[in-house]
């Protein structure tokens, strides 16, 4: 079965662009047409910001 962006003998190429803000996170999936094919905004948690030691591991939990 072939997804939607996938033609028999070519792999399309995406790359994930973050943005943490610090009042939101804003998460977008780009092909290689420099074509926006996703995103996703959620709420940056000040608590847990990323570089700062909290002892959990930096994650998002939204699947994109």
């Amino acid at each position: 079965m072939q997804g939607k962006n996938t033609v028999v003998g070519f792999i399309m190429r995406y790359a994930v662009a973050i943005d943490i803000g610090g009042t939101n996170t804003r998460v977008a999936l780009v092909n290689e047409n420099l074509e926006i094919t996703d995103r996703q905004q959620f709420p940056t948690n000040p608590e847990e910001t990323l570089g700062r030691n909290t002892g959990k591991d930096c994650r998002c939990d939204q699947r994109i």
